[in-house]
């Protein structure tokens, strides 16, 4: 049964008889079309995200730099999610950007007078740790080695602004961590949260002696309170570069001395300590570049050696190697020293620990 339509008089007289058929017969076709619902179902946000497993380097900023630390933080965890095993990036190349920027120079040896430090890491990129060491108290210039690699890790665009708010920053947390300016004056890197806790977790970069082992909390309550802004870092995912990861446990890790380098060649590559005085952080984990001319992979005659000292200042307890890995698209070498126990290195003498 059709139901009883009924058109204004207004309407009638001012449209064509035709005109009113048609609509009569649009109006009456669609009350009888049958209801359908849409097959697109919201997905719920997971109850937990925590990105902690792939923060390769727990950071100790010294007097400055947390806007660039809590940014390679978090652009640290996208490239590991990306490209497990990526090198850490350089915090110092970042800094010197900056400072290069805010004075309006020329870049040298690139010869580009960049917009930001945001348009340089764009366009030019960042490189790592392993190459370019990291020491906010004396900014060195960068390495040839340095300009090299950096185009492997470059944003893809400005980073993307987040609003303060616990579902825009949930939602946000489940594709990548995000830079936060938190208490005022300080920026962190926001990592996860639980709705269990009903917190957010963040890294800090004032080493591992603060907070939790350097992570920190901001109650979903006090989120407005605490955070002021967030920004979400847009990056370009890497490529896979053959690459070294060491974990050492120690009382100060500013005393342990590494060098990376190729059996039976010089020049071993020096890739801590970074000349950080301000760092009283015990532990350390770093992701490496491999020494230039090094071919993949290692094996007899072409043996990755890591030189371990400990120079006993100020502590003479010692420390211990958990890990030394080499991997590269896939492939990973561990060292077969390392399979069944960690490596105490002694104070005041050189340990050389090979892979394979």
């Amino acid at each position: 049964m059709q139901p009883n339509l009924i058109i204004p008089d207004k309407l009638v007289k001012s449209i064509k008889k035709y005109d009113q058929i048609m609509i009569q017969s649009s109006i009456t076709h669609s009350l009888q079309a049958p209801i359908t619902w849409s097959k697109t179902t919201i997905k719920a946000l997971p109850p937990k995200v925590d990105y902690t497993a792939l923060i390769p380097f727990i950071r100790e900023q010294g007097g400055y730099g947390c806007g660039m630390y809590s940014g390679a933080a978090c652009w640290d965890i996208q490239n590991e999610s990306f490209c497990p095993y990526s090198p850490n990036l350089s915090v110092n190349r970042q800094l010197w950007g900056w400072s290069r920027e805010l004075r309006k120079e020329a870049i040298p040896g690139i010869g580009v007078n960049y917009q930001s430090l945001t348009d340089y890491l764009i366009n030019f990129g960042n490189p790592t740790e392993g190459t370019e060491l990291t020491n906010s108290d004396a900014v060195q210039w960068p390495t040839d080695e340095g300009s090299y690699e950096a185009p492997n890790y470059r944003l893809s665009s400005p980073n993307t602004p987040v609003k303060v708010d616990i579902n825009e920053f949930k939602t946000w947390l489940t594709k990548g961590p995000l830079r936060v300016s938190i208490w005022g004056n300080h920026f962190v890197a926001l990592i996860g949260y639980d709705d269990n806790t009903q917190r957010f977790k963040f890294v800090n970069s004032w080493g591992d002696q603060w907070g939790e082992n350097g992570y920190g909390y901001v109650s979903y309550s006090n989120l407005n309170k605490e955070i002021q802004s967030g920004e979400y870092l847009n990056i370009i995912p890497p490529k896979s570069i053959p690459s070294a990861k060491i974990r050492f446990s120690h009382t100060y890790r500013q005393s342990v001395y590494l060098w990376i380098g190729i059996e039976n060649r010089p020049s071993a590559k020096r890739i801590w300590p970074n000349g950080q005085i301000q760092d009283i952080s015990k532990n350390l984990t770093l992701t490496v570049t491999l020494p230039r001319g090094f071919v993949w992979p290692p094996g007899p005659g072409n043996r990755l050696c890591l030189d371990v000292y400990d120079c006993g200042v100020p502590y003479e307890s010692g420390g211990e190697l958990h890990e030394f890995t080499a991997t590269f698209c896939g492939q990973t070498f561990p060292c077969a020293q390392l399979a069944k126990s960690p490596i105490h290195i002694t104070p005041y003498q050189v340990s050389r620990i090979y892979i394979p």
